[in-house]
């Protein structure tokens, strides 16, 4: 089992759980889900636990408009914590509209980490997914002006959050391998950053073998209660790790990606990363040294047929071929936006502005093999 932070709390049953975690944080709760999963069993058994209201969000990533109305929405009810069930879109849309609620400045003077968040409402994230780690970051990824972008800010992160598997045990297919290689891909890239700290890349690295072991076995097996909760754990260590340490090329990519075509935000990373590895390992291969070891790999060197036997173990070429491919020149023109050069800048090998070009192209060879 991995260490986490004191605010994340592993449950197995979540309705006898639920209120006194809550509580916690505030008397009056309101429940933020999404349209399909307001619909399920999972947010109707934490409805009854809580004794309340649903509010319902549109389904999908989140939006600079969807987080205006919502944050509006709650300002009339009267409640001081939103509890927030789903996957990280869920999630992000409820920390920055709970954080925003009754202030008229808004959400786009706050973009890029320009001015600070007010303290708005509490908020209890109980993550639906094992993959982006929300639940436990002071990060928000938002779609605004057509094109996606973040958020940062100390009151970002959840008062709490609830890891239980009984919550991720119906995910189809497809969301449990977007979202566990969303995980795996933070951890890679928050433990072989420029950013990284020794505690920080041994968690990442943690969090990446537990990955490596555990995502299969769910998509192999997906009712294991022991593999759903692993997963969990390992999403929330990758998100600790990337909150001090940072992304890389498959976010500075995955985001670029975004902007351009409709693609899971998982797939879209792990396309970034895994093109994008053995031209990092050229110039930085001692930053994946750990990695290596932690994936029981004899070397650096093999770590690209590692990542490639993960993937084809979990049936990424066939999620990935249900997407439409960009051109590389539009995907190289978008990666020049100020929003991924945080990313660019903190990979383990830097991308500059000369590399761009080469970093598409080899996306778009890795999406063609």
């Amino acid at each position: 089992m991995i260490a986490l932070p004191p605010f994340v709390h592993t449950v197995d049953d979540l309705s006898r759980a639920l209120p006194g975690i809550t509580a916690q944080v505030g008397a009056i709760p309101v429940i933020v889900s999404d349209v399909v999963l307001a619909e399920s069993g999972l947010v109707r058994a934490a409805e009854h636990a809580l004794g309340s209201d649903v509010v319902r969000v549109p389904a999908g990533e989140p939006s600079s408009a969807t987080v205006a109305v919502l944050a509006h929405d709650l300002v009339g009810r009267g409640s001081d914590v939103v509890v927030a069930v789903g996957g990280g879109s869920v999630l992000d849309t409820v920390k920055l509209a709970a954080r925003l609620v009754g202030d008229p400045a808004g959400l786009e003077g706050r973009l890029l980490g320009a001015s600070p968040f007010p303290p708005g409402l509490g908020v209890v994230a109980l993550p639906t997914t094992a993959g982006s780690g929300a639940e436990v970051t002071r990060t928000a990824i938002v779609t605004h002006a057509g094109r996606k972008t973040w958020a940062w800010d100390e009151r970002l992160r959840p008062d709490a959050a609830v890891l239980a598997p009984q919550l991720t045990l119906g995910l189809p297919l497809s969301i449990t391998v977007s979202s566990g290689l969303d995980a795996f891909v933070h951890a890679v890239e928050a433990a072989t950053g420029l950013r990284s700290s020794p505690p920080h890349t041994a968690l990442g690295f943690e969090a990446a073998a537990l990955v490596h072991a555990q995502l299969p076995e769910v998509v192999e097996r997906r009712d294991s209660w022991e593999a759903r909760l692993a997963m969990l754990e390992a999403a929330a260590a990758a998100g600790v790790a990337i909150d001090h340490c940072g992304t890389g090329v498959g976010h500075a990519v995955g985001h670029a990606l975004a902007s351009v075509v409709p693609i899971p935000h998982g797939l879209a990373v792990m396309l970034g990363l895994r093109a994008g590895l053995e031209w990092t390992l050229e110039r930085a291969a001692e930053a994946y040294a750990g990695l290596a070891q932690a994936l029981g790999c004899s070397s650096v060197a093999a770590l690209p047929a590692a990542f490639d036997r993960l993937l084809d173990r979990v049936g990424f070429r066939h999620e990935l071929a249900r997407w439409e491919r960009p051109t590389a020149a539009a995907l190289a023109d978008e990666l020049a936006s100020i929003a991924h050069q945080p990313m660019c800048r903190n990979n383990a090998r830097p991308i500059g502005p000369g590399d761009r070009v080469q970093i598409a192209e080899l996306v778009m060879e890795y999406w063609t093999r």
